[in-house]
């Protein structure tokens, strides 16, 4: 598999926190799964692992995201 840019997977994990904010908005923590966040931004689960390990990860990075501090 070749190696992506990091510009792109800064890009592609900036998106997947985004998703997951919409989704904790509309479902709240509790009742927000993996698959609903992959639904959301359009990728697989195996893509949303490459990025975040938990969904906690994902969390912590949708509000970093929202709260303007950079993540990574």
């Amino acid at each position: 598999m070749p190696k992506r840019e990091e510009t792109y997977m800064q890009a592609q994990r900036d998106a997947i926190a985004r998703a997951t904010l919409t989704v904790l908005l509309d479902k709240g923590l509790y009742a927000t799964s993996l698959r609903d966040i992959c639904r959301a931004a359009g990728i697989s689960i195996g893509a949303l692992y490459i990025h975040f390990r938990t969904k906690e990860e994902a969390v912590v990075a949708a509000c970093a995201l929202d709260c303007g501090i950079a993540s990574g």
